[in-house]
């Protein structure tokens, strides 16, 4: 709005300030002024609110009134306003009469005759109690943030200390199995129940690591992790007998510490029930931040399928590929299987990004 200036008297811009609720001060650009600005005055909202009397000020200019810093600031905003022509908004910590609070703040010019602002008009309302939440609400986060990286690392340590044995016993478990002759003591069957305790404690522990992931760690959550390393462990655990050829990459890549370990061991784990002599695992690091992983294996089926005709090829169903495909879309990847690969048989195709996505990021399809 552009008001004329000889057209308001003082005494009319006084009565029409004091009818406005919400704190508001005048502001006179002066020349004359150290600063070139001077205050002119107070709203009775402005007198009550803060605690300030309009002819106190009258006259002073911001760096009269206000700390060096303080004025600086304030200085800066009423140029803005001034320079442009045009209303401007802000938030502004301030320090009046001993209390400090939280302004939001909007300066509308007022223009004279030849089209010139000659005055600021700042209507300001107290934020205080609302940037408090705000504050209260920040802390709030942090808390349940540090929370979550508790729950991570107890995730990460299942996977690490637990899960390393559980997988050494199922792939143990299965290789007694192999060979087992079956004298009608019931020694097979206690191995079966000893097999589906085990795969029902991974399957749990697979749930609490998924589950921790949903939100990511605080703070910079990319670790170095040592691809070789993990699946050089994997090898060991899911064939503890060396029955399998296994091909596999030797890279330290920056990826989440806990999602890729539990998307490889998923991955692998499928590969090592389903491959007759060898496996292939490859890596490679692609320029817009993913991982591309692929798993082959000499079977000629696909690792999972939902259509029923290229699943017959199966010998057993993939437990793990719900959760392994939740793990990788929901940080934004996606999963593949078909036939190919070196082997011409089964090939899991997993691309991961490195880096959680944030919440609003599209996922990849």
């Amino acid at each position: 709005m552009t008001f004329d200036f000889q057209d308001i008297s003082d005494e009319d811009l006084d009565y029409i300030l004091d009818l406005i609720s919400l704190p508001v001060f005048v502001v006179d650009i002066d020349q004359q002024s150290n600063c070139g600005f001077r205050f002119r005055g107070l709203n009775r909202a402005y007198e009550r609110d803060v605690g300030m009397k309009s002819a106190d000020i009258a006259g002073m200019s911001p760096t009269d009134l206000l700390p060096e810093r303080l004025a600086e600031t304030v200085l800066r905003n009423y140029r803005q306003c001034a320079d442009s022509g045009a209303s401007y908004s802000y938030h502004e910590e301030l320090t009046l009469e001993g209390e400090t609070r939280w302004w939001s703040t909007t300066l509308s010019p007022v223009f004279d005759r030849n089209g010139r602002v000659c005055r600021l008009i700042g209507i300001a309302r107290d934020v205080t109690e609302l940037k408090q939440r705000h504050f209260d609400a920040a802390k709030k986060i942090a808390r349940l943030t540090r929370l979550n990286d508790e729950v991570r690392l107890l995730a990460e340590v299942a996977t690490t200390d637990v899960q390393g044995p559980l997988g050494t016993a199922h792939a143990m478990i299965r290789l007694a199995m192999e060979d087992f002759v079956d004298l009608g003591d019931g020694k097979l069957d206690l191995l079966s129940c000893a097999l589906d305790v085990v795969e029902s404690l991974e399957k749990q522990l697979v749930h609490l690591a998924e589950q921790s992931m949903r939100t990511p760690a605080s703070g910079s959550d990319l670790k170095p992790v040592d691809l070789g390393h993990i699946c050089a462990d994997l090898v060991a655990q899911f064939d503890p007998g060396a029955r399998l050829l296994i091909q596999y990459p030797s890279c330290v890549l920056p990826a989440d510490p806990i999602a890729l370990p539990l998307i490889l061991r998923l991955s692998v784990a499928q590969a090592v029930r389903r491959a007759i002599r060898a496996i292939k695992i490859k890596a490679e690091h692609e320029t817009d931040g993913t991982l591309r992983l692929q798993i082959a294996d000499d079977r000629k089926s696909v690792p999972f399928s939902t259509n029923p005709t290229l699943a017959m090829g199966l010998d057993e169903p993939f437990d793990h590929y719900d959760d392994l495909r939740n793990m990788v879309e929901s940080r934004g990847g996606k999963i593949e299987s078909t036939l190919g690969g070196p082997f011409d048989g089964g090939v899991l195709t997993l691309v991961v990004p490195l880096k959680p996505p944030s919440a609003d990021a599209p996922k990849m399809h």
